[in-house]
């Protein structure tokens, strides 16, 4: 008995399938677009403070509980109250001014360390755990040792005021700084090229 093709062909498996057809109805479930858009510094503070946050938070959730932080510190004096109460409601990032604060209310060790640059905001007791901030705004547990940990590094003493005047510097001052912040150096440089050398290498260790 000779079989025709058409009576055998639907037993051989398929080479391909048309994927459009089968699948015709069927509709990829979006991303949220809020889930990883929201202020990563603040979210790490409200980890280490460790604040109640809900399992969706997004960028709504973010500016809610900023709104509520505002509202607590309108009861604190503060000389820059209004620029980090503008900072939270306002901007899409918290600064390390509004970082600072937020530390001292909450009683938080944190210390920023970036390119040699580092700002201590140390409100909490000794006994409290010290955390590392960083440029990528992480932050996390370190060890602390103050006589070795800030070895060859330079200090800002005012995280509201980096750098002061060029009146207020001496040159042998500002080489000094130069050094600390291992930046290059000319012969020829006058107080004014050392002073604006180090303001754009400060510029670019903040946040």
């Amino acid at each position: 008995m000779i079989m025709k093709p058409d009576t055998f062909q639907p037993h051989f498996i398929r080479s391909h399938f048309k994927i459009t057809e089968e699948f015709k109805g069927f509709k990829r479930k979006q991303k949220n677009k809020l889930s990883n858009h929201f202020d990563k510094l603040f979210f790490q503070f409200l980890i280490i403070i460790k604040y109640p946050i809900d399992l969706n938070y997004n960028k709504n959730e973010e500016q809610k509980i900023k709104y509520k932080i505002s509202e607590e510190l309108e009861n604190k004096k503060h000389n820059h109250k209004k620029n980090i109460v503008e900072n939270l409601c306002f901007d899409e990032n918290i600064n390390l001014h509004t970082l600072d604060y937020l530390a001292k209310v909450y009683q938080k060790n944190l210390i920023y360390l970036h390119l040699n640059v580092y700002i201590k905001m140390l409100y909490g007791s000794e006994e409290d755990k010290v955390y590392m901030v960083t440029k990528d705004k992480d932050i996390y547990p370190v060890k602390y040792d103050n006589e070795t940990f800030f070895m060859n590094k330079y200090e800002i003493t005012n995280v509201y005021k980096p750098l002061y005047s060029l009146t207020h510097y001496k040159v042998d001052m500002l080489k000094s700084m130069i050094e600390i912040l291992k930046l290059e150096t000319n012969p020829k440089d006058t107080k004014q090229i050392y002073y604006e050398r180090i303001k754009n290498h400060l510029n670019v260790c903040l946040l």
